[in-house]
């Protein structure tokens, strides 16, 4: 999983440990990307987040 968090703070995927998200999941060839899992700036799409070990990033 490719996770570009821009300024915010990264973190490490455990594996098989799980993620929970809230997103927009878009096909392509290789399988599909997941956008919007973080606030936007713009307010033009409404924000979502990701759960990994119970701490939540947006």
């Amino acid at each position: 999983m490719l996770c570009a968090l821009g300024d915010a703070d990264g973190f490490d995927l455990i594996y098989n440990a799980g993620i929970n998200f809230y997103g927009q999941y878009e096909w392509n060839p290789k399988g599909g990307v997941i956008h919007w899992t973080h606030h936007d700036p713009n307010g033009q799409h409404e924000g979502g987040w990701l759960n990994h070990g119970g701490k939540i990033y947006q």
